[in-house]
């Protein structure tokens, strides 16, 4: 505290030298002002003060790039969102393209390898969705981290 502090005590002496003055009793007592005390607490709270704005930047801070990281990722997952409708839409032409192969090779106007080569795209293709369709669950998954909730259950 910064107040002035009374102090008093006593004490009691046993004395056993032979040549000494013998037993006593001394009473004292004492007044001290804390002059030195008296910038502390302004210095303290300062302390304090900086303390909580460092706090809250930090705080702001990171909601901040919390937020950069759910747009980030709410992009990406509109990014994977069309590219898994390209992808179906060429799964389709592949499908198309497949079947006008086979179509042309029983009857004579195309060679087995071009049925294989449009089997190979449409089984790209294939994988090409599945890893889409991946990427945009992991991003879906890091969404929901992010936000610290399932979606899945909000929804039910």
């Amino acid at each position: 505290a910064n107040y002035p502090r009374l102090q008093m005590g006593n004490r009691f002496v046993i004395d056993r030298d032979p040549l000494g003055g013998g037993n006593y009793f001394m009473v004292f007592s004492g007044l001290s002002f804390p002059i030195l005390d008296w910038g502390k607490r302004r210095l303290k709270e300062d302390e304090l003060n900086i303390r909580k704005n460092a706090k809250q930047f930090e705080l702001k801070d990171i909601k901040r790039n919390i937020k950069i990281q759910i747009t980030s990722i709410y992009s990406e997952l509109l990014k994977q969102k069309e590219l898994i409708e390209l992808r179906t839409k060429s799964l389709k032409t592949a499908e198309e393209a497949s079947q006008y192969a086979e179509i042309s090779c029983r009857s004579g106007l195309s060679t087995n390898t071009e049925v294989l080569n449009t089997h190979k795209t449409l089984i790209e293709t294939r994988l090409s969705i599945e890893h889409a369709v991946f990427e945009f669950l992991l991003n879906f998954a890091d969404l929901e981290f992010m936000l610290g909730v399932n979606i899945y259950e909000i929804g039910s």
